[in-house]
């Protein structure tokens, strides 16, 4: 995966695709039925093996902002339990990125990182539909 400055995304509302975006309504029409469409529901999605990057998480785990209790608990206790797994340091394999491209690191890596932001977002009241 090619490592952008910057992504984007674009959140677009049934109603609104047929108005602004023709191209991509069409789009989506080969994608969803009309009648699966849902109103006011959040999806969050677990990004696959490819997406890691060296340091991911690190500086909200070892900052002391407010607000990030959770995330820093959730992330720190999943960093340990897999570091008896790997017998080895899950967390400095992070921060160096050496051999984070392996799966054996990639997987448990993004895993503890994910679980830890959903766990953040949780305790700030986010409640999603749907979780891929």
């Amino acid at each position: 995966r090619t490592a952008f400055p910057y992504r984007r995304s674009l959140l677009v509302e049934a109603d609104d695709a047929a108005q602004g975006f023709p191209q991509l309504q069409e789009a989506l029409r080969h994608l969803v039925a009309p009648t699966q469409v849902a109103k006011g529901g959040l999806a969050v999605l677990f990004s696959g093996q490819g997406s890691q990057r060296a340091g991911m998480g690190l500086e909200l785990l070892e900052g002391a902002e407010p607000g990030f209790e959770v995330f820093r608990r959730t992330y720190g206790e999943l960093l340990a339990a897999c570091d008896q797994q790997l017998q080895g340091s899950l967390r400095e394999v992070i921060r160096t990125g050496r051999e984070l491209d392996e799966t054996r690191y990639a997987q448990p890596a993004l895993f503890c990182l994910e679980v830890a932001l959903f766990r953040q977002w949780q305790a700030w009241g986010f409640r999603p539909r749907v979780l891929l």
